[in-house]
């Protein structure tokens, strides 16, 4: 609940950044999304380990209209990890986008367990797994 609270958070802070630009929001908008970064990653971590059952009922992500569940939180957690993942340390760069490759490859994995998914969120997922991909082949080129 943190995590998806943060998440909220950084959306309304986006809109105000949206309508008043000079007033930080932007500032604060990338705060909420690092924290809802920080709370995703737990709650997966948890939910993992036996720690912490995701409740069931809670629209995780991405999309406000449509409740993708277990699903949704995935493709959240992975986003997060995407975006707002380390990027000062090359070495904790590529650790966050392998961590975020594993995560969302969890989405679409194979057979008939992805063919009972809503392809909207197994799109997202493969566009997401190939933008992380590119990035790490490309820090492999580079480094």
């Amino acid at each position: 609940k943190r995590g998806l609270s943060s998440l909220r958070a950084a959306w309304l802070f986006d809109e105000l950044h949206g309508k008043y630009s000079g007033e930080n929001y932007d500032y604060l908008r990338d705060l909420f999304y690092r924290k809802a970064h920080f709370f995703y990653l737990l709650a997966l971590d948890r939910s993992q380990d036996g720690q912490e059952v995701l409740e069931s009922g809670l629209n995780y992500g991405p999309d406000l209209d449509n409740n993708y569940s277990y699903d949704g939180f995935l493709y959240i957690s992975g986003l997060l990890e995407y975006k707002y993942g380390p990027r000062s340390d090359p070495e904790k760069r590529t650790r966050a986008l392998e961590n975020g490759k594993r995560i969302v490859s969890r989405l679409f994995g194979t057979g008939k367990t992805s063919k009972s998914k809503p392809s909207a969120i197994l799109e997202k997922a493969k566009d997401l797994y190939e933008l992380m991909n590119k990035e790490l082949k490309e820090q492999q080129v580079g480094g």
